[in-house]
C-alpha cells in the first residue's frame, strides 16, 4: 500500500523532529536555555526597568513535588543546586517530563539549603479543566487578584502569602500594583493537583519541574510544571526561541480570565 503524500509529509516531517531533540540533548543546548535569575530576582529588574517585561523565560527556580507522610510538599530550589548532570536530567524532562528524586537525594538538598516546604493541602488551589488521568485533574492553579494583593487587604492565608512572596519577590505588592496598572487583573502560580503528585510518586521521593515566568503579555503568571511538551517546543527550527504559549497555558489564562469578567 503506497503512502498519500500528506503521510509521508508528516512521517518525514516527525522524524526531523526526533532527529532535531537528540541532537538538542547531545549539544547541551537545553540547560542554555535557563535563565541566571530566580523569578523573585526577574521580578525585581522588571520593577526596577532592568529586566524586559515582555520575555517569559525558564527561570533558575526548580519545583520540588514531595510526598511525605501521605502529604503533598512544595519546595522551591535553585536550578544550580539541584541539577548536577544536566545531560541526564534533560533527558528525563524530555522524554519523561519530570525529573526523579529518591528520598537520600531529597534530604541532602533540603538540608544544605535554606528550604522553605508548602504543605499544598493548604493552598486553595483551583483545578484545571482538560487534562486528566484515572484520579482527576493534572494540573491546577493559584488564583491571584492583582487588585486586591496591590492593596493592604489580601485574600491569602499564611501559606499562600508565604508562596506568593517566594515566587514574586518580597517587592510582590509592588509588583501586583505593575501588573494592575497594565489592565491585568488576575494572574496565577500553576502547580500539579496534589492528589496527581501522590499518583505517580512513592512516599518519600519526589518529581522535579523546570518553572516558568511568563511575560506581562501573558499575565505574568508562573508555571512551576514545565517539562516534556514545552522543551520539545523549543527546539529550533519547529518553534521560535521567545517561549510561546502552549496550548495548556493559553486554556488556563483564558479560563480565569474569563472567570475574573463574570465576577467583576
Amino acid at each position: 500500500m503506497r503512502l498519500s503524500g500528506r503521510r509521508i509529509s508528516e512521517s518525514h516531517r516527525r522524524m526531523k523532529t526526533r532527529r532535531s531533540i537528540q541532537s538538542a540533548l547531545m549539544s547541551g543546548y537545553f540547560p542554555t536555555l535557563i535563565n541566571n535569575c530566580s523569578s523573585a530576582e526577574i521580578v525585581q529588574g522588571r520593577l526596577g526597568g532592568q529586566i524586559k517585561t515582555d520575555e517569559s523565560p525558564l527561570t533558575q527556580d526548580c519545583a520540588l513535588y514531595r510526598v511525605l507522610d501521605d502529604q503533598v510538599w512544595l519546595y522551591l530550589l535553585r536550578y544550580d543546586n539541584v541539577v548536577t548532570n544536566p545531560s541526564k536530567a534533560f533527558k528525563q524532562f524530555v522524554y519523561k517530563n519530570h525529573y526523579r528524586i529518591d528520598q537520600r537525594s531529597i534530604e541532602k538538598l533540603v538540608c544544605s539549603n535554606d528550604i522553605i516546604p508548602f504543605d499544598m493541602s493548604k493552598l486553595r488551589l483551583t483545578p484545571q479543566k482538560g487534562i486528566t488521568y484515572s484520579g482527576g485533574n493534572v494540573y491546577s492553579y493559584l488564583r491571584i487578584n492583582t487588585q486586591t494583593q496591590s492593596a493592604e487587604n489580601t485574600e491569602f492565608n499564611k501559606t499562600e502569602s508565604s508562596l506568593a512572596k517566594c515566587v514574586f519577590g518580597d517587592d510582590f505588592k509592588s509588583y501586583m500594583a505593575l501588573l494592575d496598572a497594565n489592565n491585568i487583573s488576575q494572574n496565577a502560580i500553576m502547580l500539579y493537583n496534589p492528589p496527581f503528585v501522590k499518583h505517580i510518586v512513592k512516599e518519600g521521593n519526589g518529581i522535579i519541574q523546570l518553572c516558568r515566568l511568563y511575560s506581562l503579555r501573558n499575565s505574568s503568571s508562573f508555571d512551576a510544571t514545565v517539562g516534556s511538551g514545552e522543551l520539545k517546543a523549543l527546539v529550533p527550527p519547529y518553534a521560535s526561541l521567545s517561549l510561546t504559549l502552549s496550548s495548556r497555558r493559553r486554556a488556563i489564562i483564558s479560563e480565569y480570565h474569563e472567570s475574573a469578567q463574570r465576577t467583576a
